[in-house]
């Protein structure tokens, strides 16, 4: 009878799960890129919105007009936002160009076959 090398075995099986866990890896990635877009895309109405808003024409002198309450809610978290839009760019390697970015890879078993 032939000795089975376990050590080669588990190497070889360590090395597949490594390729694997790097496809996985790949897909997680385009993910982050879409919400990234999604995000930047949230904050840029955002910014269009406040620029709509003249502060000279709120009415302070109503106690029913809770246009400044929204505004401060808004401001408030801008903050959050740019940094989760920072850490996810940072995280998925963002290029700039959405359409790279966020384009549907082929699937593990095309590239297997």
């Amino acid at each position: 009878m032939s000795e089975i090398n376990f050590k080669l075995l588990y190497e070889e099986e360590k090395k597949k799960v490594d390729f694997l866990q790097k496809k996985i890896d790949s897909f997680d990635l385009q993910g982050k890129a879409k919400l990234y877009y999604s995000l930047n895309r949230n904050m840029s109405d955002l910014s269009d919105m406040l620029d709509g808003i003249d502060l000279t024409k709120v009415n302070m002198d109503d106690p029913k007009d809770k246009t400044m309450e929204r505004l401060k809610m808004i401001w408030a978290s801008v903050k959050p936002l740019v940094e989760t839009i920072s850490l996810i760019g940072a995280s998925s390697g963002i290029t700039g160009n959405e359409e790279k970015d966020t384009a549907r890879k082929g699937s593990f078993l095309d590239s297997a076959l």
